[in-house]
């Protein structure tokens, strides 16, 4: 997984298309676990983000949204491509059948995340794809861990 990041950063940096602005874009964005994606752009220099996601598997389930505050700012080298870096929080909720007693068990977690990443916009199309990643340290309940991601989004101009 971290060289196919390495390797479509350095692909993103190639294209040399100028960035297009935008202040929003929506979309989803393929990590762990898979979430939409909803950022906002409030200045050149700030990013909001927002992601809601879902994950089953056999009779668990996990569920978690949050939202990042970021600094953001362009790669003068390559018009569109910008570098970001922040923070925010999460929630988690898991979800878990114990097989002995066919009881559904449910538990919850804040997480306290970092996230730094690149940015690409493109010119010619309403796109914006990033690739990001995101440790996170769980306050109580579960180990602390990390999740990368690579987002594609629809920028509304």
């Amino acid at each position: 997984m971290k060289n196919f990041i390495i390797s479509l950063a350095f692909v993103l940096m190639a294209f040399s298309g100028q960035s297009q602005p935008y202040h929003l874009a929506a979309g989803f964005r393929l990590g762990y676990p898979a979430s939409l994606s909803l950022k906002y752009l409030p200045s050149s220099k700030r990013q909001i983000e927002g992601f809601l996601g879902f994950r089953g598997f056999g009779t668990n389930s996990l569920t978690m949204a949050g939202a990042t505050y970021s600094k953001y700012a362009g790669i003068k080298s390559v018009k569109g491509l910008s570098w970001f870096a922040g923070g925010g929080a999460s929630l988690y909720i898991f979800s878990w059948k114990t097989p002995s007693v066919s009881v559904q068990e449910t538990s919850a977690s804040i997480g306290l995340l970092a996230h730094v990443g690149v940015d690409y916009a493109f010119r010619e199309l309403p796109l914006n794809l990033s690739i990001d990643y995101m440790p996170v340290l769980f306050l109580y309940g579960f180990g602390s861990g990390f999740a990368g991601g690579l987002s594609a989004r629809y920028i509304f101009n």
